[in-house]
């Protein structure tokens, strides 16, 4: 017997009420044996390499109850391809990505099921969602909407149907230590759960109102006064600042003029936006287009997350694009295949099983749902950015509609799959 071995911090209870514990210089593997006595065995090797294979192909030996022998390199692979996001979850190479999105109301479920798979598909672990359109956000709403079950989240209520924003965040990425809801905004002020950077977030919906503006203006520039750290807005402004901005505008407003202006007094500048000049399409046929929302950052904000791009995605499901505030690559492309209980609700599935060579057809067609999710979204951004450049035909409308019918297929099958 092995003595003065603490117990590692995985610790895990099997169904046949066997442990396994990893240590920082050994696996153990704890087996309750018939008589009721706990036989433990310790694996102990030289050198970190050594260790962290082992305890790999014990766990999975252990916890799959399979053999190991014959299968070392796929098991090394399978969880080598596994520590990414598992060093994500704990903080160890945690990324900031942030999407800010008018999304028109959030009352309808399939609506909420289709801004929850752009949530997800993208990684967002802060959203701002504008014109919410609820007089009182709760939990479930928000759970309804948001990725994962640990969520934090505060709300301005709409003014009857119109307006309300709410902003919610993955409670492994931020902690929140203060907020103030106000007539236009909600603010967070947050630290980052990897480290000790303490930040500002401000997501906002600007008044349509003119009279409603300097009270907008106004009620920005109190938070800056209440929080000094470094700050990050982001929302439906409402307003342009320059004439490419709008299409078709040909003369500067006032309201253009003070938005400049405010935007140089609180220290904060516009990111360069990537994918369209137009987040907004509206009018008859679509022929009104505009930049009405945005990220905004102070200097000391940009100076912690280096590499920032603000980019348009494709829009599923409002006149308005989502924007995403990226801070790192977004990982495109397959991941590891494994069977979906989906499949079972795909007409044709059953017939297919008898077949071993359609399954590998099967699989290549509809094997990876974010890989095809995300082929649908891109197909549809195509037509979101002809659409913001000219008014579609009909023929190209009819086109665009197709696709926003082949994207929302993906959101309803991927809860059959999160389930």
């Amino acid at each position: 017997m092995v003595e003065d071995v603490r117990t590692g911090p995985l610790s895990m209870v099997l169904k046949d009420e066997s442990r396994v514990n990893l240590q920082s210089n050994c696996v153990v593997v704890e087996s309750r044996l018939s008589n009721g006595e706990v036989e433990e065995a310790y694996v102990t090797g030289e050198g970190s390499a050594f260790q962290g294979n082992f305890s790999r192909l014990v766990v999975f030996s252990k916890v799959l109850g399979l053999p190991m022998d014959g299968y070392e390199e796929e098991i090394l692979g399978f969880s080598e391809n596994l520590e990414p996001g598992i060093k994500r979850k704990t903080g160890e190479s945690m990324k900031l990505w942030i999407i800010s999105w008018n999304v028109r109301g959030i009352n309808v479920g399939n609506k909420r099921s289709m801004i929850k798979s752009l949530i997800r598909l993208y990684s967002a672990n802060l959203v701002c969602l504008q014109e919410t359109k609820v007089q009182q956000i709760t939990t479930k709403r928000v759970g309804s909407l948001g990725v994962g079950r640990c969520l934090d989240w505060g709300a301005m209520d709409a003014r009857g149907q119109a307006g309300g924003i709410v902003v919610f965040w993955d409670k492994w990425v931020l902690e929140l230590h203060e907020m103030e809801v106000g007539a236009f905004s909600v603010s967070c002020r947050f630290t980052n759960c990897e480290g000790s950077f303490v930040w500002m977030f401000s997501g906002v919906y600007g008044p349509i109102l003119i009279e409603e503006r300097e009270d907008f203006w106004a009620k920005l520039g109190a938070i800056r006064g209440l929080w000094r750290d470094p700050w990050c807005i982001g929302g439906d402004f409402n307003v342009v600042r320059f004439l490419a901005e709008r299409g078709g505008c040909l003369r500067m407003s006032v309201t253009m003029r003070c938005f400049s202006e405010v935007i140089d007094e609180l220290g904060i500048k516009d990111l360069t936006l990537s994918g369209c000049e137009y987040t907004w399409c509206g009018g008859l046929n679509n022929n009104s287009t505009s930049r009405l929302d945005c990220f905004l950052v102070s200097d000391d904000w940009e100076d912690q997350f280096s590499g920032l791009v603000q980019k348009i995605l494709p829009n599923p499901t409002s006149d308005h694009a989502p924007i995403l505030l990226d801070r790192g690559g977004i990982i495109n492309g397959k991941f590891p295949f494994r069977f979906e209980n989906m499949w079972l609700k795909e007409e044709g599935f059953k017939d297919l099983i008898s077949l071993k060579q359609d399954l590998k057809v099967w699989r290549e067609v509809f094997g990876n749902v974010s890989t095809k999710k995300l082929e649908a979204l891109e197909w549809l951004g195509q037509w979101d950015a002809k659409e913001r450049e000219r008014a579609l035909t009909v023929e190209e409308f009819e086109e665009k509609r197709r696709a926003v019918d082949g994207f929302k297929k993906w959101p309803r099958l991927e809860e059959i799959l999160w389930r």
